[in-house]
């Protein structure tokens, strides 16, 4: 079986990115990443981008203003296999919250370039990917 899921980026004039610290959900907890969740039934990739990106964060932004930028066919330490979908915001409102205190309790502003250590390892694969102008990434493959 194959899971879709999609990943919002915001990134400010200052060239941060917008990562949230998970906490309490038994899967890499204390560690950081974007906003991001599966596609549901009748969703459309961008469409679970912009809803993941305001119920996670209170931001919004409409479907037309997030530009793919990275699809990473992931397997992952359980052999699921996994679509990720990654868009840029290019614009949105609303100032960026913990929207659900259950599954994070640090949102910051990082440095896209330095992004830190504990950042969910498919997520800085995918992210430094990106950096380097890729569009497309396959991972965990060779496990």
């Amino acid at each position: 079986m194959t899971n879709s899921a999609s990943h919002a980026i915001l990134i400010n004039p200052k060239n941060q990115i917008l990562m949230l610290r998970r906490f309490n959900t038994g899967w890499m907890d204390g560690m950081f990443t974007i906003p991001a969740g599966h596609i549901e039934q009748g969703e459309t990739a961008s469409g679970a981008a912009a809803r993941e990106l305001l119920e996670e964060t209170g931001v919004s932004t409409e479907t037309g203003e997030l530009e793919h930028v990275m699809t990473v066919h992931r397997q992952n330490e359980r052999g699921e296999v996994y679509f990720d979908n990654y868009f840029v915001a290019n614009s949105w409102t609303g100032e960026p919250s913990i929207i659900e205190p259950n599954k994070s309790d640090v949102i910051e502003w990082l440095n896209m370039n330095h992004l830190p250590d504990n950042t969910v390892p498919s997520v800085l694969k995918a992210l430094k990917a990106y950096l380097d102008g890729k569009h497309f990434l396959e991972d965990g493959w060779n496990q």
